[in-house]
């Protein structure tokens, strides 16, 4: 995966391990997606990208604003978002509510899937 790390403007840090690196405020190009968050993890080994504080995170099939937290895993190709965020649909995928009128805090989606589903 190729992963392109912005930092914003203020005070950020950088560290890396052999297996992870994090990332304070950053603006992230990956293969799959575009994304702004207050800070991000890129777990090198299982290929999964964790998000959190205030995510933006956008593909060419959806657009997840104003998240507490998005999951991309680069070999699945899963995104799940978490807390209270809005979202929508850039090409026709059939949302499915898991859990009827229950509160939703969960979206999940892979790549390339005609559905999505909030849990």
């Amino acid at each position: 995966m190729v992963l392109s790390i912005l930092l914003a403007s203020g005070f950020n840090s950088y560290s890396q391990t052999t297996s992870t690196i994090t990332t304070e405020n950053a603006s992230i190009q990956g293969d799959y997606y575009t994304a702004e968050a207050g800070k991000m993890v890129y777990d090198q080994d299982n290929k999964i990208t964790e998000l959190t504080g205030d995510v933006y995170f956008v593909t060419n099939a959806i657009e997840i604003n104003d998240a507490d937290k998005v999951v991309f895993n680069e070999e699945t190709k899963e995104i799940t978002a978490h807390g209270n965020f809005t979202w929508r649909m850039r090409i026709p995928i059939e949302v499915v509510d898991t859990n009827g009128a229950k509160t939703r805090s969960m979206m999940r989606y892979k790549l390339g899937d005609d559905k999505a589903y909030l849990e």
